[in-house]
């Protein structure tokens, strides 16, 4: 009776060790099995903003000068939106509501214009160069989901060129 107890006893904690060997072997099968979504990057890495991502992107077109009521807004004098390439996302900030994928293309908006900022804002420290068609930069985006759609409005207010081969 004595080997049966011991029997019974060793059987018990085999099946014990295997069935959570097996639990665990499961989710990594499942977790490998699943492609890199936009989310598995870093939230909240390399100080990005909450509501804001980082990335790597190529200015593809620029649209025209759109002309509002108020002709002192920078936006009347140079060029703001730009239609752009996402590169590369290099993380997101906590929040972030509408994550981005590689070589897709994205309208933005530049608070502080395509343009070079040195004649259009006099008392700005932070200076900008200036984008063009085939500029590729580094910059933070923040979104924001228009009222009563599905759509998102994209904006950047600052950039870093990033200088290329043939530049």
């Amino acid at each position: 009776m004595k080997t049966f107890s011991q029997t019974l006893v060793v059987l018990i904690s085999l099946l014990a060790l295997f069935s959570c060997k097996s639990t665990q072997q499961k989710k990594e099968q499942a977790s490998a099995d699943q492609p890199q979504k936009a989310s598995s990057l870093k939230i909240g890495a390399h100080g990005i903003p909450p509501g804001q991502c980082r990335i790597i992107g190529t200015i593809i077109s620029i649209a025209e000068i759109q002309q509002t009521g108020n002709a002192d807004e920078p936006c009347n004098q140079a060029p703001c939106q730009a239609v752009v390439r996402v590169d590369s996302v290099l993380g997101y900030g906590q929040g972030f509501i509408r994550p981005l994928s590689k070589s897709k293309e994205i309208p933005i908006t530049f608070k502080f214009t395509l343009s070079p900022t040195r004649g259009l804002f006099k008392n700005m420290t932070k200076r900008y160069p200036g984008l063009k068609v085939g500029s590729k930069f580094n910059a933070t985006v923040a979104a924001q989901q228009l009222l009563g759609t599905k759509s998102f409005k994209y904006s950047i207010s600052g950039y870093e060129i990033i200088k290329t081969k043939s530049e």
